[in-house]
């Protein structure tokens, strides 16, 4: 009978050996390798919660940099409408003749010239862009008429230099203006949408 009561003890202190031995190893081998892990896991989301929101910043400059293209697009369309080719520059002095007599100067048909040049200080920097000049003589009403056709020439999309100006009459005012144009080679660079 003590040997059975022994057994049970026995039994007893072996299961409780064979118990803590698996509750050690488990912690061991698997509760703290999960521990480290946790810690590891957490530890690479805060990494990629900093990388993502780093990535958005990103984002919101790329996506603010795509409207600024858009924009300096638009912009680089309107300065090459405004410098014409060399076949165009032509109707410019054509047209500031027009502008001229449409608010009320009367050309006299002399002193009308145009003259070609390499470039000026302005552009002389500017590959593929060279001046042509123009003088045109015209008779104003008054004075008014005059600063009308100043201020509308600079007001022109396509853009003109006025070099100069004489009056030359007491009564009415006979003008001599100089101006410059500029244009662009035919072989310049043209923005990809204006072709």
């Amino acid at each position: 009978m003590v040997d059975k009561k022994l057994d049970k003890y026995y039994w007893f202190g072996g299961v409780i050996a064979v118990t803590s031995l698996v509750v050690i190893l488990a912690l061991i081998f698997i509760i703290v390798p999960s521990f480290k892990s946790i810690g590891k896991v957490d530890k690479d989301l805060k990494e990629n919660k900093e990388e993502l929101s780093i990535a958005e910043q990103k984002l919101a400059k790329l996506k603010e940099f795509k409207v600024k293209e858009d924009e300096l697009r638009e912009q680089s369309r309107v300065v090459y409408r405004a410098i014409p080719t060399k076949k165009e520059v032509g109707d410019l002095f054509i047209q500031l003749n027009g502008l001229a007599t449409s608010i009320g100067g009367t050309g006299n048909g002399t002193g009308n010239s145009v003259s070609e040049g390499a470039g000026t200080s302005a552009a002389a920097g500017t590959e593929g862009i060279s001046t042509l000049g123009s003088n045109i003589s015209v008779t104003f009403p008054d004075y008014a008429t005059l600063k009308r056709l100043l201020s509308e020439s600079e007001n022109t999309l396509r853009y003109l230099h006025l070099n100069s100006f004489q009056i030359n009459s007491q009564n009415s005012f006979t003008v001599s203006l100089s101006y410059t144009a500029y244009y662009r080679s035919e072989n310049s660079g043209q923005p990809e949408e204006a072709k």
